[in-house]
């Protein structure tokens, strides 16, 4: 998307905003049960959720409309509070940012390492407040503590192991004879095109030498944590009486727990006097204009209402038109595809 190369492309979880940060794009990351995930290899069947990478909001607002729903092959998507699917393209309102509560986290704020995007996200903010939206700092969550990983490995490691196995089995036809976590283990480290040593398999370890399953306490005792800490995010617009939370997009807040649909925007991009930073598999993660994004993040369902904040916050920025971190533009405006 980001050279116009295509209109839109599908992720899962973390891989809609991450992928679309990195891409100075937009991803849209559905409540968890919002969009069908039959067919999909599996990580986790309480975080899994399936949503668009695109060019614009309203690009993805489309696709929304039309993958969300319910599916007789995944139950959950029989949480789905309404009858109707939205139409998103129609919450896409250039005015929809006045009246809207908009959170902002402190803990985040006051402990996020990248001081260049947090002036950024303060910028951002202006604009927002400009646009007519009330801007509430005064509240933090409860019950996730910002900067310290509470994320456990055992539960993970079973959804992974259960969930891939059952995904297996499911196939109509299995050409390698993968069936348990140990085959798909063997086929990796046989594999030479798989890349082992340069991605790595532990997570994959992990779960096959799982000792535990879905039937134990620890297990049971785990999913309630869970999702105790899932629900920070939801307490703490309910505290704000807020429409969304506003974050760095790579800020490590509890979405995926709490099953919260988030909306990853372009913000900016680093200077080009930016020194080069890597991360895993040392692939570039900040330098010389790198892309960096904020989400907007908001309860379960509350899709559409994102979608709408998002939309005119990238309306007030045109960031991928100007090339320039949340500064609003003052001349005429080409469109992506006119610059390339």
């Amino acid at each position: 998307m980001s050279i116009g190369l295509a209109v839109t492309a599908i992720g899962t979880e973390r891989s809609i905003t991450y992928p679309a940060q990195n891409n100075g794009v937009v991803g849209l990351k559905p409540t968890v049960g919002l969009v069908s995930r039959a067919g999909v290899v599996p990580v986790s069947k309480h975080k899994d959720t399936v949503g668009p990478i695109t060019r614009t909001v309203e690009d993805a607002a489309l696709v929304l409309s039309v993958i969300a729903g319910q599916c007789l092959e995944d139950p959950t998507t029989n949480t789905i509070p309404f009858e109707k699917v939205p139409d998103f393209v129609a919450a896409c309102k250039p005015d929809a940012l006045r009246g809207a509560r908009i959170a902002v986290s402190p803990s985040v704020m006051e402990r996020y390492y990248d001081a260049e995007l947090l002036h950024a996200l303060e910028n951002a903010l202006q604009v927002m407040e400009s646009e007519g939206a009330h801007i509430v700092r005064d509240v933090d969550f409860v019950g996730w503590d910002y900067g310290t990983t509470k994320r456990e490995e055992m539960p993970a490691n079973i959804f992974l192991k259960e969930g891939l196995e059952s995904y297996f089995q499911s196939l109509a036809t299995n050409p390698h004879g993968i069936h348990t976590i140990a085959d798909l283990i063997s086929f990796m480290e046989n594999t030479p095109e798989e890349e082992v040593e340069k991605y790595g398999i532990n997570a994959f370890l992990a779960a096959k030498d799982e000792p535990r399953d879905n039937s134990s306490m620890e297990f049971q005792e785990a999913v309630r944590r869970m999702i105790e800490q899932g629900s920070a995010i939801s307490k703490l617009l309910d505290q704000a009486n807020g429409d969304a939370l506003v974050v760095p997009t790579t800020a490590d807040i509890p979405s995926d727990l709490g099953q919260n649909p988030a909306i990853a925007v372009p913000l900016g991009f680093f200077p080009a006097m930016r020194e080069k930073t890597t991360s895993v598999n040392q692939m570039i993660a900040k330098g010389p204009n790198i892309p960096y994004s904020l989400s907007f993040v908001g309860k379960k369902f509350s899709d559409e209402k994102l979608i709408g904040i998002a939309y005119a916050f990238e309306q007030s920025t045109n960031v991928l038109a100007t090339s320039q971190p949340c500064v609003r533009p003052t001349g005429p405006i080409l469109s992506v595809s006119n610059k390339l």
